[in-house]
């Protein structure tokens, strides 16, 4: 199985070890060095991480106009837009 990891950006894993890690924001919070091992192993691993290139806005202004984006509505669409950038064709979201 071929993994992509999509981030619009890498402060994706940024906000992602800020959650992990933060008791406001989830019932049971991952210890630090437990966090820093998945960010790592994210970073390091073979997933393919993708991310926007001069290309993306390309892509991304004919879906803003055509679907009339708003608010945060944006990172949706550019998630899409690296999605179809990439010629992804399938998305898991198998548990």
């Amino acid at each position: 199985m071929h993994i992509i990891l999509i981030l619009s950006c890498i402060k994706n894993l940024y906000e992602f070890y800020a959650i992990i890690t933060d008791s406001r924001r989830v019932e049971k919070p991952v210890p630090i060095q437990e966090a820093n091992d998945v960010v790592n192993f994210l970073r390091n691993s073979n997933i393919q991480i993708i991310f926007p290139t001069p290309k993306t806005i390309d892509i991304l202004l004919p879906l803003l106009k055509n679907y009339k984006v708003k608010k945060q509505q944006i990172f949706n669409f550019i998630l899409a837009a690296m999605i179809i950038e990439n010629n992804i064709d399938t998305i898991n979201n198998s548990e």
